[in-house]
């Protein structure tokens, strides 16, 4: 077992150093790891920089601790625009949720609360229930918060466009998932980009499902400072070969950011599509500007090298210096 002890800043220099990890700056270095921290910095973004062997592992020819940390400043950035992105497709959900069961069911929290409006499935797993999601419901309607509680006390109900505000995003996604045909439709129709009045089919509902697993999965890897830019979910939605053809690939799968880039150009608001490209191809070009041996395995990473909505050729690369 590898020892866990505590080791100062520069005990932890001292160890790259020995490991062929080359500094530019070692005070700038001292600076930014006690700022990030070694582990978030070193352990999460050495691996394709390091040769392991039987019993220690060495860095590469010629790479800094700068460029580690240019990656681990490319995550970040890409990590905190996706928990802003997933922050609003949360709320497009619950939106979009509200009105449509508040329409189905009116905004009496008895009457849209009751199980009897709902496809009652069997989980295996009793916390993907639909009795636990209304179990989340009536946790919510007593909670101490506002405006819930604010309405509860005023009005003696909670509407669900204000009920919504105190769920979280992965008891919302599986609240949809219990809507009967008529209400899961209406939700489709309102969030995914499809042509208006066009029927579901099964698949359709499939992967509508999917892809809010996906969404869910993201906003939770976000919100613990998880790498995200070669994160491989375990959600895989089928993509629409419409889709598909709409965006000009001929690719049929895709993992990691890749993956998450086609399931929000499948969203009807294409708005967090175009930020997640905008701050990846951004982040790209500034690491990819002072180290582009890295590109080629970047591109790999995310697996955006077959999706034309990226500007692949307005990264920099080894033959533009």
């Amino acid at each position: 077992m590898k020892d866990q002890s505590f080791t100062s800043i520069e005990q932890q220099i001292k160890l790259l150093k020995s490991r062929g990890l080359k500094f530019r700056s070692e005070q700038a270095a001292a600076a930014l790891l006690i700022k990030y921290g070694y582990y978030n910095i070193i352990n999460g973004y050495k691996d394709n920089y390091v040769i392991k062997d039987q019993s220690d592992e060495y860095y590469k020819d010629g790479v800094t601790f700068e460029q580690i940390f240019s990656l681990f400043i490319l995550d970040h950035n890409i990590r905190n625009t996706i928990m802003l992105i997933m922050l609003d497709v949360e709320e497009m959900l619950k939106t979009n949720a509200a009105y449509i069961i508040g329409e189905a069911f009116t905004s009496d929290y008895v009457k849209y609360s009751d199980i009897r409006n709902y496809k009652n499935i069997q989980r295996k797993n009793s916390k993907f229930s639909l009795q636990y999601v209304l179990s989340k419901f009536n946790e919510a309607y007593h909670s101490d918060r506002d405006p819930i509680k604010y309405h509860r006390d005023n009005y003696n109900n909670v509407p669900p466009w204000v009920l919504f505000k105190g769920l979280y995003l992965s008891t919302m996604v599986n609240y949809v998932r219990y809507f009967k045909a008529p209400e899961k439709e209406k939700m489709i129709h309102a969030v995914l980009a499809i042509k208006e009045n066009s029927p579901v089919e099964p698949s359709l509902k499939k992967y509508f499902s999917d892809l809010l697993y996906l969404f869910s999965e993201y906003r939770n890897l976000c919100a613990h400072g998880g790498r995200v830019y070669n994160y491989q979910p375990s959600s895989s939605p089928i993509f629409d070969k419409d889709l598909l053809k709409n965006l000009k690939i001929s690719k049929t799968e895709f993992n990691s950011i890749g993956r998450l880039t086609i399931c929000l150009a499948s969203w009807k608001d294409e708005t967090p599509m175009l930020n997640l490209k905008r701050i990846v191809e951004k982040e790209i070009s500034r690491h990819c500007l002072s180290f582009p041996e890295d590109k080629e395995y970047i591109l790999t990473s995310m697996d955006i090298k077959n999706i034309p909505l990226f500007n692949i050729e307005g990264v920099v690369s080894q033959n533009d210096i």
